[in-house]
């Protein structure tokens, strides 16, 4: 490849031959060959979320809660996150279209190195005893998935040109295994799942996630969600949820629900919520756990909606009822894809004791297997 040393293409060669070895979180893998193979010390791998995300600046600030790095401290990220996020140079929102398509970019893409010390994000760089940063992005499909930001002390001076190619070179390769490691973790497989039972059911469900924020619902939830809305008494901390979650349009009204119900039903996971929507409705919550591409636990919750206006409501009403906490817990394993023995070493208990919760959870709703039994919850009257 033209431009890079024997030296460097050969170390590019073994980075790119590991990159698919690992079964842990691939963002901690793609630091660890970095530090390996090139000496790099203080690096960051940040996950995106959401398409077209330099639209968006709140996404790109919220993003910074959630990320692996090698010497850099949670303190400094919460530091960036609260204030530099704004001020950050290499941030998608504020360069030009014509860099925003760049692989790789380096502080004298942007500006002069001279412009780059007068700003507030140097001051950042500096309380992090770094000087030079240098920013790859990692792009599926022509939307941005991840970035992996390098760090350099004054001493080391800035990025070489043959840095810059070196991954100008790597993103593609690993950008190709990024997306692999995303649509196996739990977040994409839960919400692949969700899409795949829950998408046309005739029942209400809908996805949250830690922060009590949507991340899937199906159209009948939605439906429900207007009409719930309306049922609810004015409450002025539901006038600004647009801004503080990111729901489309159509999932307004639901949030609003969720906001005000889906608190206290995910800790109590009991389906009965005082108020007048529990007179036409009631709600199911089963916790869902897993890793998620940065190796770090994630939980989610699915909350089943389900109405008064048929028998067949009426009869996964009665179902799902019926389950106790325990047997609630093992369905949201069994949802999440784990077998009997991740289910037992989850909820600390034996695997003996995970087989009689699905007996009986077979048993209750009248079913043999796992696809059975995730047909029988779509409530296909």
């Amino acid at each position: 490849m033209t431009g890079l040393s024997d030296k460097m293409l050969g170390k590019m060669l073994d980075v790119i031959y590991q990159l698919p070895n690992t079964t842990g979180s691939f963002p901690r893998h793609v630091i660890h060959l970095l530090s390996h193979y090139f000496g790099y010390h203080t690096i960051q791998v940040c996950p995106f979320e959401g398409e077209e995300t330099y639209k968006d600046l709140r996404n790109y600030e919220l993003r910074s809660n959630t990320f692996v790095s090698l010497n850099i401290k949670h303190s400094d990220m919460k530091r960036y996150n609260e204030y530099y996020a704004k001020m950050d140079i290499f941030n998608l929102s504020r360069v030009s279209p014509e860099l925003r398509v760049k692989k790789v970019l380096a502080i004298r893409d942007i500006m002069p190195y001279e412009e780059f010390v007068e700003t507030e994000y140097y001051e950042f760089l500096m309380s992090m005893n770094v000087h030079y940063e240098m920013r790859a992005f990692l792009k599926n499909e022509n939307r941005h998935i991840a970035a992996i930001s390098l760090y350099k002390r004054k001493e080391e001076g800035d990025f070489t040109d043959e840095e810059v190619l070196l991954f100008n070179y790597m993103s593609d390769y690993i950008s190709k295994q990024f997306a692999i490691a995303m649509q196996q973790n739990f977040s994409s497989m839960v919400r692949t799942w969700f899409d795949n039972f829950f998408g046309d059911s005739k029942m209400g469900a809908v996805l949250l996630d830690d922060n009590m924020t949507i991340q899937r619902s199906n159209e009948r939830a939605r439906s429900y969600g207007e009409e719930m809305s309306n049922m609810l008494p004015p409450n002025e901390k539901t006038i600004y949820l647009d801004k503080l979650y990111r729901v489309s349009d159509q999932e307004i009204s639901l949030q609003r629900v969720m906001f005000e119900v889906g608190l206290k039903l995910i800790q109590s996971r009991q389906e009965h919520i005082s108020g007048d929507i529990t007179h036409k409705f009631r709600f199911f919550c089963i916790p869902c756990t897993g890793e998620n591409i940065l190796g770090n636990i994630e939980n989610y919750n699915l909350v089943l909606i389900v109405g008064d206006e048929s028998s067949g409501n009426k009869d996964i009403q009665n179902l799902m009822a019926s389950l106790t906490a325990r047997e609630r817990d093992i369905l949201g394993q069994m949802i999440s894809k784990n077998d009997n023995e991740a289910i037992a070493e989850s909820l600390n208990i034996s695997i003996y004791t995970v087989r009689t919760h699905v007996a009986n959870i077979y048993k209750k709703f009248g079913v043999n297997s796992r696809v059975e039994l995730l047909l029988k919850m779509r409530f296909e009257p």
